[in-house]
């Protein structure tokens, strides 16, 4: 077997790159809608969801 290509390899950095900043935006988006979400549960007297 051989080695991946540098093109292969340079592909894989820049996805993954691309992916971790999903992933952190993704995180974020749910982060402010849980926090949202878990006010209005205490504004109705439940308990929160926790993440």
């Amino acid at each position: 077997d051989y080695a991946p290509p540098d093109q292969a390899r340079e592909v894989l950095d820049m996805l993954s790159a691309r992916l971790d900043d999903e992933q952190r935006q993704f995180e974020d988006v749910i982060q402010r809608l849980m926090e949202a979400f878990n006010t209005s549960v205490r504004s109705a007297s439940m308990a929160p969801v926790g993440w």
